[in-house]
């Protein structure tokens, strides 16, 4: 048996997490070149380590593209809350944010929704969510599933998995990107060069617990 997001256990449960803090990072750095204001706003659902490191990378990449760039950070205490996303994305654009990260699943429609009416960009983070406002969402930072998969029945074959906790990132092709329709070159390249950096391992997980 093997679940997501959870530790293994001795003889025959399998674990296995994404390092969300890499997808944090990269949307870091996508957010810190689209920004005019260089203001950021992150907000996430509850300060567990996992979400506040997605946090911590989103801000750390983003000051590695400006320094200057400040990054205001709020927790919801929620998933599923999407009219708290939205209040407190407009809360953050209203103080100068003018892109909007979210890492509390359902509670990010709302953030987006939020950025779209006050005419601000936004980052789509683990399920692909451009098409929820094109104009709006400039990339999206996603899972993907196929791949999670695949690395575990990989192992399951080669009798390798084990009963332990995996922790899966870019270079277990479990994270991917969805371009928005105008993201700029130079964007791109940036990313790439980034994600090419994670899956080497030349980048670490910034968190450092509170």
């Amino acid at each position: 048996m093997v679940i997501n997001s959870e530790e293994g256990q001795e003889p025959n449960v399998g674990g296995i997490g994404v390092r969300e803090w890499e997808g944090g990072y990269i949307a870091g750095i996508i957010s810190a070149m689209n920004t005019k204001n260089k203001q950021l706003g992150a907000i996430g659902s509850f300060p567990f380590p996992v979400i506040a490191g997605t946090l911590d990378a989103f801000e750390v990449a983003a000051q590695t593209i400006d320094p200057s760039i400040k990054v205001t950070k709020t927790y919801v205490n929620s998933w599923e809350d999407i009219q708290k996303g939205k209040e407190t994305a407009l809360a953050m654009a209203e103080a100068g944010a003018d892109v909007i990260f979210c890492s509390a699943n359902q509670v990010g429609l709302g953030s987006i929704e939020a950025a779209k009416s006050k005419g601000v960009k936004a980052v789509g983070y683990i399920s692909p969510q451009n098409d929820v406002a094109p104009d709006t969402v400039i990339s999206s930072v996603t899972y993907n599933t196929p791949g999670l998969f695949k690395n575990t029945v990989e192992q399951l074959i080669n009798g390798e998995l084990k009963p332990v906790g995996a922790s899966l990132g870019w270079a277990d092709d479990v994270l991917d990107m969805q371009w928005g329709k105008d993201v700029k070159q130079d964007v791109k390249d940036k990313v790439n060069e980034a994600i090419k950096e994670l899956k080497e391992g030349k980048i670490t997980n910034p968190y450092k617990g509170q």
